[in-house]
């Protein structure tokens, strides 16, 4: 079976990064690891240079954007055209990127070969409920499909309430990579009692001030927040801190650092706290889990799901945007190490029964063979 994948799949700091990119390349790497591959893959990199989106305008970051997609996208269409290929497995993010997808899908259906959208986002069913020209899109696209793929529950279901229904959910995967490193150096990483780690960017979206905010009511515990975090970010939670009469020297800024540092951080956590306001399919809580980490977050995208929330839960939800509901839930795990115990190694279970990257690939070459 020959396989056309379009996705961004290049780590470098000339070309834009996100959680697709990780999925492109741990999908990529994990195929050229294979020593008997049952599929031909065959990769069209939709990377963007970091460049597209200096642009001081909207509309010259829109023009930039176009001219980098249409190149892969041309390219795409020039391989369907041959006829040789059996799937083209199209990864989307939504907004101005369903015009390639569009043409993509069209070109697929119009020389016989299946067609398939992965949505990469945690935005469908905002989508779905909308009005207006991304709606339009989506709803096109979905109808050119062989098969949509959702990475969340609440996208999958969103689309069957809407009538569409030649869907199925396939969740992101955790890398070899990732799983190699814990197993190598937590032989000599050991946890430290009453770490609380938060991995992310530092703003207000990810729910910072909540978990700042819900740390100061713990009574300062022993806090590292891993991320960027800008000055006037950084202005904002001082000013939290002052309202506590404290100034935060309980709060170890540990910044950027290497990917495999990151896990060292985690290693070294018992708690991972991720107050989040909206998610796809994080990285973060996969890497959290294979960590073992006791999780406490938020009920977006694809989390609940992750953490079997519903059913053995491995981990502890609450709404976003809620201080107090986010600190009930934290103050109920941390300093309880029985219930760390339970949620981490039921998390550590789950992890590498559902999200390894070999079961998650041989969900998708089902998927194709369909």
């Amino acid at each position: 079976m020959k396989v056309i994948l379009c996705t961004p799949f290049i780590q470098s700091p000339e070309f834009a990064q996100g959680g697709l990119v990780v999925w492109g390349a741990n999908i990529i790497n994990y195929y050229k690891s294979l020593v008997d591959k049952e599929v031909e893959l065959v990769p069209i990199s939709f990377d963007r240079r970091t460049y597209a989106k200096n642009h001081k305008s909207k509309i010259g970051q829109f023009v930039n954007g176009i001219k980098e997609l249409w190149r892969s996208t041309f390219q795409t269409v020039k391989l369907l055209k041959r006829r040789d290929f059996d799937a083209v497995h199209v990864c989307t993010s939504t907004y101005f990127s369903l015009l390639k997808d569009l043409i993509i899908l069209w070109a697929a259906k119009h020389y016989g070969v299946r067609g398939y959208v992965h949505f990469h986002c945690g935005r469908v069913p905002d989508i779905l409920k909308a009005s207006n020209w991304e709606h339009k899109l989506l709803i096109k696209v979905a109808s050119l499909a062989t098969k949509c793929i959702t990475m969340d529950l609440h996208s999958f279901y969103a689309f069957e309430n809407y009538g569409i229904h030649n869907i199925v959910n396939l969740p992101n995967p955790l890398s070899l990579s990732i799983i190699n490193q814990v197993t190598e150096r937590s032989f000599f990483m050991t946890k430290v009692p009453g770490r609380i780690a938060f991995v992310g960017h530092v703003i207000p979206t990810k729910g910072i001030q909540e978990l700042v905010e819900s740390c100061c009511m713990l009574g300062t515990p022993d806090l590292h927040i891993i991320g960027k975090l800008l000055p006037n970010d950084k202005a904002v939670i001082d000013s939290l801190l002052s309202k506590y009469n404290t100034k935060g020297e309980w709060i170890t800024w540990v910044g950027e650092i290497p990917h495999e540092n990151v896990i060292d951080e985690l290693l070294q956590a018992e708690v991972f706290a991720f107050p989040t306001y909206t998610e796809g399919f994080p990285n973060v809580i996969l890497e959290a889990m294979v960590c073992k980490c006791a999780i406490v977050t938020t009920t977006v995208g694809a989390i609940p799901e992750m953490l079997d929330i519903e059913n053995d839960a491995c981990g502890v939800c609450v709404e976003p945007k809620n201080t107090e509901l986010f600190y009930n839930a934290l103050s109920n795990v941390y300093g309880n190490s029985e219930c760390i115990t339970e949620y981490s190694n039921k998390a550590f279970v789950r992890v590498n029964e559902q999200y390894t990257i070999n079961n998650v690939w041989n969900q998708m070459v089902e998927i194709w063979s369909d």
